[in-house]
């Protein structure tokens, strides 16, 4: 078959005939493009990972504030330990 009528056929209209190295060639560039962007997201992921302390989100810093409150309220007698443990254990039982 004649590689223009083919071109037609395709929808590509070119004066050049049909290259599969060529095509090879493209299809290699964009998995490279992709392959870099994907580096670049990964590298982006850890750095904000990392820059959050040990990787806790805010929800468990507050956690964490409650639980030091509520075992100093403990502490100072305030609350009876009976009380303050099962809230303890509620609230760290998901982390």
């Amino acid at each position: 078959m004649d590689t223009t009528r083919d071109q037609q056929m395709n929808g590509a209209r070119s004066w050049r005939p049909y290259v599969p190295g060529e095509i090879l060639y493209h299809h290699a560039q964009s998995l490279g493009r992709i392959e870099a962007r994907l580096d670049t997201i990964d590298r982006r992921l850890d750095r904000l990972e990392t820059k959050s302390l040990l990787a806790l989100g805010p929800i468990h810093w507050l956690q964490i504030g409650i639980g030091i409150t509520v075992l100093g309220a403990a502490i100072t007698g305030r609350m009876s330990w009976g009380e303050i443990l099962p809230i303890v254990g509620k609230m760290f039982g998901g982390l």
